[in-house]
């Protein structure tokens, strides 16, 4: 039932109200409660002109009516907010989000209201986040899971696909289409293809997840040239994909993802770019649109250093991890966005200029692919960003790539939620949809960086105040930590004599993260990762070698002394534990 009346002439406005107030009563629920927000001026997501002075119907989870003031009878007891001076715009989208049990809070004060958890979570975990927060008893935005197929590395004997990062790995197409069912039967919104699915896999799971009413999302490096073979791809994943896509040799392309994807001495993703041929755009483009392909290209992870506002944009990520309310983040995560901006500081000139010259190819097909009618999404990929910000300056680097804002705006709103198949439950700030607003004190149409300035966000209908707290918690935790666990194989040395010391006690193993910390008895010790130099700053580099010193102190006497390595804080894991025997002198 909808309180709006169309503005055509005063009479029918009049007539119109008339007529709903009574339909109303005729409902019997005239005395319900609604919430009405008065807002300076609307950008409803929905593609037509911002509204000045207008209002916003809420009952319950819902928008009931929108329009301008003076063309809305405002139900009967409502509870009016005022606000006068601001902008609302529907709540933001992630669409490419790996959420992990502390981004709940973050996500919401950054005023993204849904996410896409495209990650690496167990599934149970994710079904199991998704419910919770359904029923209002977790902080955090509205979760759409997805469900990750790929085919198995060469050597692979065990579960998990290439690189670990999947559920389910398929060995042909027919049985990537029986597990397109049983994924869609398990509760997942999404499929999600990995890099190693080949164009006849993916056109198999295409069309079963055609039959359960699901949605394949391509991170596969073959997502582009299924879509050019006519397949029924939803959304591309990534900027590489399209980026390779553009390169005419097969060989060539070839070569390019097996150096973006090697274990050592990697070609960088921005190096990649650069090899772009411009005369094939149009006609990736054209195939991308006709097919109605939607494309997450995942600028902020990749290249906001790369930006004429990285200053800005480093200064304002660097102060959030001051703020004594976010102590709960990872200490994994602040020191990987530490290091992304001062990585990217001293990069080689030759680096830098092939960087450079990908970003501004990439910008000139994404302004293509725009103008041709292309449905861009933002998407987070958090890296080395921190998820909810990340939207902010996806929006941001659209503007910056030659988009305007209404556009950007659009690719956070009303495209992610479209091309997921729920337009009719959120994205927009219109009748029916789900009441997720976030009310700036600014107008981003104006200055897009306005979009960061938060007055109160609203998901279904609650309203928030951004802000953190640090005794913040997850009530049902990741069962597996973030990053893989450390792992240790051998200590040197592996005794010493009671009272010996300063000891330098190198450990080797594995998936060592440059937080690790060293305990030997439980107390820890002062430790360095040793890392082998890298061109460019890597996502969660992992060591194989820690360097820990034992003060004399704690060998004051001999035993068997436990050593282990933890990666601290939220999300974080226990290696495997060594002992030290100290020998009596």
């Amino acid at each position: 039932m909808s309180f709006e009346a169309r503005p055509l002439r005063a009479i029918s406005v009049f007539l119109a109200v008339v007529l709903v107030f009574f339909a109303i009563h005729e409902a019997g629920i005239a005395d319900e409660k609604f919430t009405v927000l008065r807002v300076g001026l609307l950008i409803d997501g929905s593609g037509r002109e911002p509204v000045e002075d207008a209002i916003i119907v809420i009952k319950g989870k819902r928008i009931q009516a929108v329009g301008k003031e003076s063309e809305i009878q405002l139900p009967q007891g409502s509870q009016v907010i005022h606000f006068r001076n601001k902008t609302a715009v529907p709540g933001l989208v992630d669409a490419h989000a790996h959420y992990r049990e502390w981004q709940g809070e973050i996500y919401l004060s950054h005023g993204v209201t849904s996410a896409f958890d495209v990650g690496d979570n167990p599934l149970s975990w994710r079904l199991a986040q998704k419910e919770g927060i359904d029923k209002g008893k977790i902080l955090g935005p509205r979760l759409l899971t997805a469900g990750r197929m790929n085919r198995p590395a060469a050597l692979d004997t065990g579960e998990g696909g290439t690189r670990g990062r999947t559920e389910i790995y398929v060995k042909d197409p027919v049985q990537a289409g029986v597990e397109v069912e049983r994924l869609a039967a398990s509760g997942v919104d999404i499929i999600k293809a990995l890099e190693d699915l080949t164009v006849d896999d993916l056109r198999v799971m295409s069309e079963a997840a055609l039959k359960t009413g699901k949605r394949v999302v391509a991170h596969s490096i073959n997502g582009t040239e299924a879509v050019l073979a006519g397949v029924g791809i939803h959304s591309i994943e990534h900027s590489h994909s399209v980026a390779l896509a553009t390169v005419t040799s097969p060989e060539g392309r070839k070569k390019l993802h097996e150096a973006r994807t090697r274990r050592s001495n990697r070609m960088t993703t921005q190096e990649v770019h650069s090899f772009m041929e411009e005369d094939t755009y149009e006609q990736i483009i054209q195939a991308l649109v006709s097919k109605n392909v939607c494309w997450t290209p995942t600028l902020a992870t990749t290249w906001r250093a790369f930006s004429p506002q990285r200053g800005r944009f480093q200064t304002r990520e660097l102060k959030l991890f001051s703020l004594p309310g976010l102590r709960y983040l990872p200490p994994y995560f602040r020191e990987n966005t530490q290091e992304y901006f001062l990585g990217t500081t001293h990069l080689d000139s030759e680096l830098l200029e092939r960087s450079q010259a990908g970003y501004r190819k990439l910008q000139d097909f994404i302004r293509g692919f725009v103008k041709a009618g292309g449905r861009l999404q933002t998407g987070s990929d958090p890296n080395s960003v921190l998820p909810g910000l990340a939207i902010h300056r996806e929006i941001e680097l659209l503007v910056e790539a030659g988009l305007t804002p209404f556009e950007a705006l659009m690719a956070a709103t009303r495209s992610p939620s479209e091309c997921a198949g729920r337009g009719d439950d959120f994205g927009m700030i219109t009748p029916g949809r789900f009441a997720d607003i976030v009310i700036l004190d600014a107008n981003p149409l104006q200055d897009i960086s306005a979009i960061e300035r938060i007055h109160m966000v609203f998901k279904e209908g609650q309203p928030r105040r951004p802000g953190y707290r640090s005794d913040y918690r997850n009530p049902i935790p990741r069962p597996a930590p973030d990053r893989p666990a450390p792992e240790i194989e051998e200590l040197t040395p592996e005794s010493v004599t009671q009272g010996d010391g300063p000891i330098l006690l190198a450990i080797k193993g594995k998936n060592f993260l440059g937080t690790a910390v060293v305990k030997l008895n439980g107390k820890p010790l002062p430790s360095k990762v040793k890392f082998r130099p890298s061109r460019f700053p890597q996502n969660f580099r992992r060591g194989t070698e820690i360097e820990a010193t034992i003060p004399p102190e704690l060998l004051h006497r001999a035993g068997t002394y436990p050593v282990v390595v933890e990666h601290p804080g939220t999300g974080g894991a226990l290696s495997n534990t060594i002992y030290l025997v100290v020998k009596f002198r």
